[in-house]
């Protein structure tokens, strides 16, 4: 029988919940929904200009309309998949080893956009998952994107 242990991380000092992070179950990894709320200012990511330069430049499309539009869902769907990346590694896991995403989003329409950014992550092709409309997340209708994963923590040999 797999012994089931709560995990923490060092990236996240403080929750933004009153739940667990997640919980490890032999080679199984269960990730919460992870949100873009900087977890030191506990500042809301709202635009590419929350981002590193260096991101924002592969983001951005330099045409202010459709940055002005697209900003604050590409920037969300960026930081959440950086933050879910790290979260992996620190666990010895990876965005390879992920078995299966749930994505709650607040508007559909924003689908290729989250997409488009999501492809930056998973160049040969993202995992299985399912992408879900809500009406609102956790802190409110500021958060645009929540990601959760179901992941593999692989042998160290394999």
């Amino acid at each position: 029988m797999w012994k089931i242990q709560d995990i923490t991380s060092k990236l996240l000092p403080k929750q933004v919940g009153h739940y667990k992070l997640g919980r490890r179950a032999g080679p199984l990894l269960f990730l919460s929904g992870q949100i873009a709320v900087d977890p030191i200012s506990g500042k809301v990511i709202r635009s590419y200009d929350d981002l590193p330069a260096d991101v924002r430049a592969k983001l951005a499309t330099g045409r202010l309309n459709i940055d002005t539009r697209e900003g604050p869902i590409a920037a969300q769907t960026w930081y959440t998949w950086n933050l879910v990346r790290e979260l992996l590694e620190e666990q010895g896991s990876s965005l390879d080893h992920i078995l299966f995403v749930t994505t709650y989003i607040l508007d559909l329409d924003w689908f290729p956009t989250l997409d488009r950014v999501r492809n930056f992550f998973f160049p040969h092709g993202h995992p299985p998952g399912t992408i879900l409309e809500v009406n609102e997340l956790g802190m409110g209708k500021e958060i645009l994107i929540e990601i959760e994963v179901v992941a593999l923590i692989p042998d160290k040999g394999g």
